[in-house]
């Protein structure tokens, strides 16, 4: 593996991090410029917005809402 903002390959296993439960990662330290980084996961995205009770859930209705509102003319609405 090489570093994301110094190319180096000095990178080393750090540890783990599980910022959403389920979804754990190893972050990674290079050893040349010092940056700390994980992996990207695409599927995390689509995981919090399938699921009804991610806080990420609320922005399709607000984007419906909006919509609505924006379709009415209405501008105290939005």
């Amino acid at each position: 593996m090489k570093c994301r903002i110094c190319g180096s390959d000095t990178v080393t296993e750090l540890g783990r991090v599980e910022y959403y439960e389920s979804f754990d990662w190893s972050v990674y330290v290079c050893e040349a410029c010092g940056c700390r980084f994980t992996r990207h996961d695409e599927t995390i995205y689509e995981f919090l917005h399938a699921h009804r009770h991610s806080r990420y859930s609320g922005y399709w209705e607000a984007s419906s809402r909006c919509k609505a509102a924006f379709e009415r003319n209405d501008v105290e609405a939005l």
